[in-house]
């Protein structure tokens, strides 16, 4: 039995780091989608939509297959997080219409990862 912690896997680091990345993707498109989604719903949906499918192409295209579940558990934990920020972020003066509609967007994203993962 080795005396010293053994690191994390390089692999653990970078898809937990992708995961950090995908969460930061949502949180940038949140405002740009919410103010959208004030003047007409549909495009905001069809927005965040074509956002969140070049998304999954591009980690279609640079995640091996073997590694999707791995990527996906990672990208619902940082997402999980970012959630937490963003109800801790309004608090109880929150305005609930802000509130339910950036949470829309990032169950929008959580529900297609998962869906990904399926495939």
């Amino acid at each position: 039995m080795s005396r010293y912690k053994q690191p994390k896997k390089l692999e653990t680091i970078a898809l937990s780091r992708l995961g950090d990345w995908v969460a930061q993707q949502a949180e940038e498109q949140m405002l740009p989608i919410a103010m959208l989604s004030q003047r007409d719903t549909n495009e905001a949906q069809t927005t965040l939509s074509r956002h969140v499918h070049s998304i999954r192409s591009y980690l279609d295209i640079n995640v091996p297959w073997m590694l999707h579940d791995l990527l996906v558990d990672e990208t619902i934990r940082a997402l999980s997080e970012l959630l937490e920020k963003t109800k801790q972020s309004l608090g109880f003066r929150g305005c609930m219409g802000k509130f339910v509609s950036q949470m829309n967007g990032h169950y929008l994203e959580v529900g297609k990862l998962q869906t990904w993962k399926m495939q």
